[in-house]
């Protein structure tokens, strides 16, 4: 008889990494069709993985955990004073998407809660976290949530997303995201995860970032300031207006010497129609103002006048584009 030869613990690692830790979501196409090959070479690497996706992405399954995990805080959470409800809540709360919920235990037999919350294009939402914490997702975002009794942990996929961290000096609250590891106690602080770049924004407190690829750097940004990192540098840390502050979570986007093609990656998370530029000349056109996040269009319309621009709709694109291209 023949005998299947058993799964070893990194293969078991990996394939757990992949699916819940969030490797997938980040690997090149490359990658994808490299680990699907691999799974393929071994029945059991591929049973595991079939398991693996049945039990995380049944609807069951995650709603039985949430309510393990609200029965056991409910206590906690009752006791927090409720914040005042943004603009977008009324008519997109209950847009949000959650996919899963999953409890897992080390070797340490330290519970873990593990939460990953996701919104579609014009989609945003508040959520209430175990420890009291909130969590403001913006459009088109994916976040990872990881609760354990030593560490709270957040992982930053794409998009943008607010947080309001509620004080736990045993449990450091950390942010992860492609370029920067950013640490906080208590505190009120914007991260923009883009292809290129985090961008951190404080509003209450202080933060610690750790650049992931800048393994000797390290910096404390405090509120009224904010700091650009990319994978190989960082930029100054530069201050704004916090009195005056508006963000996508009171409807609007302030911006200042922006290159055109990075906002319209914010106004895309707004809108159905995808925005782009053509030629690198006007994506890098510079562009300040408060933007409202409610009327994209009429946005376009004012950039175009103001940077004379010709606005061109292309199948099921928009593209902004010099008033003196010739239209063939």
């Amino acid at each position: 008889m023949n005998k299947e030869i058993p799964i070893s613990p990194q293969e078991e690692q990996a394939i757990f990494s992949w699916f819940i830790h969030g490797a997938k979501e980040q690997a090149s196409p490359q990658k994808v069709k490299d680990f699907e090959v691999w799974l393929h070479e071994s029945p059991v690497r591929r049973a595991l993985a079939q398991r693996i996706e049945r039990i995380w992405n049944h609807q069951s399954f995650a709603q039985a955990l949430l309510k393990i995990e609200q029965a056991s805080h409910r206590e906690r959470l009752t006791s927090r004073k409720t914040p005042m409800r943004p603009w977008y809540l009324a008519i997109a709360a209950s847009l949000v998407l959650v996919i899963t919920t999953t409890i897992m235990y080390n070797s340490n037999t330290q519970r873990t809660i593990k939460r990953i919350y996701q919104t579609e294009p014009k989609q945003v939402s508040r959520q209430k976290l175990t420890d009291g914490s909130i969590l403001d997702l913006s459009a088109t975002t994916k976040v990872a949530v990881s609760y354990n009794e030593r560490k709270r942990r957040i992982r930053l996929f794409n998009g943008e997303a607010q947080f309001s961290v509620a004080k736990d000096p045993s449990r450091p609250f950390v942010v992860e995201s492609r370029q920067a590891s950013i640490r906080a106690l208590g505190t009120i602080f914007n991260v923009d995860q883009r292809y290129g770049f985090t961008e951190l924004t404080v509003l209450e407190g202080e933060v610690v970032v750790n650049p992931l690829e800048q393994t000797r750097k390290r910096f404390v940004v405090a509120a009224g300031e904010m700091l650009r990192i990319t994978e190989h540098s960082t930029g100054a840390i530069k201050t704004f207006d916090l009195a005056n502050y508006k963000s996508w979570i009171d409807g609007y986007i302030q911006v200042k010497n922006q290159r055109l093609s990075d906002l319209l990656v914010e106004f895309n998370r707004f809108t159905d129609t995808p925005l782009t530029t053509k030629g690198h000349e006007i994506g890098s056109l510079l562009v300040s103002g408060s933007f409202d996040l409610k009327k994209i269009d009429t946005n376009i319309q004012i950039l175009a006048k103001l940077h004379n621009l010709k606005i061109q709709h292309q199948g099921s694109h928009t593209v902004l584009e010099s008033s003196e291209e010739q239209t063939p």
